[in-house]
């Protein structure tokens, strides 16, 4: 859990502001958002994890050093910032990289992506028709991904979250 953001609230508690301080000029689609992970996953844990993200409610370095249980903040990977949700999603120049890599990939194994924005790293890709549910299954595992390596302290690269995949499709 991380510090209290009013532009990063939830549908319920915030009706009419619908931006995100992620990406300032897009309209998020808080049904859909919500609704994705039913879509796209069978497993209660990822769809918990993602129910996590979209709610804040997220163990970061900066949530355990407020009540004490760590002696910093800094990030896991870089060190060099506080580790909010933000920050371990999509700022962190580690995971800025598996991002980028994570895209090419994406390329590689013909589903079509230009970019990910950062409401798309956070919250999904709702407002695409092709390889939605796919798209949207392999970035929750993605975070996954990222977070389980920053709860090993382990750098993230791709290949440790693309051998599963290789393995499971050979």
């Amino acid at each position: 859990m991380e510090k209290y953001d009013p532009s990063m609230n939830p549908p319920q508690l915030r009706k009419r502001n619908t931006r995100s301080n992620t990406d300032s000029s897009v309209c998020l689609e808080w049904k859909e958002i919500y609704n994705l992970p039913f879509k796209v996953l069978n497993g209660t844990k990822s769809r918990e994890f993602q129910y996590k993200i979209l709610n804040r409610y997220f163990t970061t370095n900066a949530f355990l050093h407020k009540i004490g249980l760590i002696a910093s903040p800094l990030c896991t990977f870089c060190g060099a910032e506080s580790e909010s949700l933000k920050h371990l999603l999509i700022t962190c120049p580690f995971t800025d990289a598996f991002w980028l890599d994570f895209i090419c990939w994406c390329r590689n194994v013909n589903i079509l992506l230009d970019g990910l924005s950062n409401n798309n790293k956070l919250f999904g890709i709702w407002n695409r028709e092709d390889d939605v549910l796919l798209l949207n299954h392999l970035l929750i595992i993605a975070k996954k991904h990222i977070y389980e390596c920053r709860k090993k302290a382990l750098a993230h690269p791709l290949e440790c979250f693309v051998k599963p995949w290789i393995m499971h499709t050979s």
